[in-house]
């Protein structure tokens, strides 16, 4: 089975929702947004553009019933552009990659996503699960071709093809479940088509309706439509429980959206090392980490030598740029403590300095 090229594989299995969404210094008025989440990351749909994939940004969300929050720092991994040539308007899908996924962090994101599917369960009576399935579609018009099925649920499903379907068309379409390998065929009928601006090539998502075969006959082994689907989601959800996010190669962002205290914070937890490059108007600056400690800090656009000083100089910008890479640093330890220690040293000389001042 050939999957469609230009694709990147999801990595685990999301559960279809709607969540309360607000974005520090991006979207501060809180809204109902439709997407899926895992314990990986979260796609939303959105009506506003919000950067460039590689941004950080923090997420504040709430289920549905508002019974339960989470707020973490994300990547912004993917932006596509939906056009709903039924509906006559243009969304915007937004998938972002959790960065805190270990520790207390880790069972708050556990906690939260299995609200999400109690609550799902409870509305929509059965899981909405989204993930990229390999799969071959049989239509009327458009013969057998490979497609992505991209969500599941009791009812019906939605699939990524590289050819136009007509709305009322009807497709046979045998999916690939992720860990059995089986094949699992469902019937339905296009009940919606929109193009996806991709930047590359035309894609277009269709919204399947399930429909009964006419008869037992067509049946394979007495399976229906619901035992297949249920099946298959269940399957899925197994197999994912331990899918986590690779590694972060890149990370860039807003010094207005996510202060430099944070990131730092961030990187120490997961024990990277790299480069982190500032610039705010015509200064720039360079962080150098090893192992989550801060190591070393230069610019050429200051007179201080001093890198716990220039360190403290640059805690305080609130806006500018940041960009992290990470790759291997080889450099003498002019800091001689932990980031942890450092960022509440430099916080509590902070404090002194504005008692002295008042």
């Amino acid at each position: 089975m050939t999957e469609p090229t230009g694709r990147e594989r999801r990595r685990g299995a999301r559960i279809r929702s709607k969540f309360w969404l607000t974005i520090s210094s991006v979207c501060e008025q809180i809204a109902l947004r439709p997407g899926d989440i895992s314990i990986s990351g979260i796609f939303l749909e959105m009506d506003e553009q919000l950067g460039k994939a590689g941004d950080v940004h923090t997420l504040n969300l709430l289920t549905l019933d508002r019974s339960d929050s989470l707020s973490l720092m994300a990547r912004l991994v993917r932006v596509i552009t939906i056009d709903d040539i039924w509906r006559g308007k243009i969304r915007v899908g937004a998938a972002w990659e959790f960065l805190f996924q270990k520790g207390e962090q880790r069972r708050e994101i556990e906690r939260f996503v299995s609200r999400v599917a109690e609550l799902q369960k409870m509305e929509a009576d059965g899981l909405d699960i989204a993930y990229q399935y390999n799969a071959q579609v049989d239509g009327d018009a458009s013969g057998t071709r490979p497609a992505l099925v991209t969500n599941v649920w009791p009812n019906g499903m939605l699939i990524e093809t590289d050819w136009p379907v007509k709305q009322g068309e009807k497709l046979n379409v045998e999916i690939e479940a992720p860990a059995s390998k089986k094949k699992m065929r469902l019937i339905g009928q296009a009940i919606s088509s929109k193009t996806m601006d991709r930047g590359d090539s035309d894609r277009y998502q269709v919204e399947i309706k399930f429909v009964r075969p006419k008869s037992s006959a067509s049946r394979s082994g007495g399976d229906t439509i619901a035992n297949a689907v249920d099946q298959l989601l269940s399957e899925t959800a197994k197999w994912s429980v331990d899918m986590l996010a690779g590694a972060r190669e890149h990370l860039k962002g807003d010094l207005a959206q996510i202060r430099l205290s944070s990131m730092l914070a961030f990187i120490e937890l997961e024990r990277m090392s790299g480069i982190v490059r500032l610039e705010q108007d015509s200064r720039i600056a360079q962080l150098f980490i090893c192992n989550g400690r801060v190591v070393d800090a230069l610019s050429k656009d200051t007179s201080m030598t001093n890198p716990i000083a220039l360190l403290s100089d640059l805690l305080q910008w609130t806006k500018g740029v940041f960009e992290f890479r990470i790759e291997e640093i080889e450099r003498d330890d002019k800091i001689g403590m932990s980031t942890s220690a450092l960022l509440i040293d430099l916080a509590s000389r902070e404090d002194e300095l504005r008692s002295t001042k008042d």
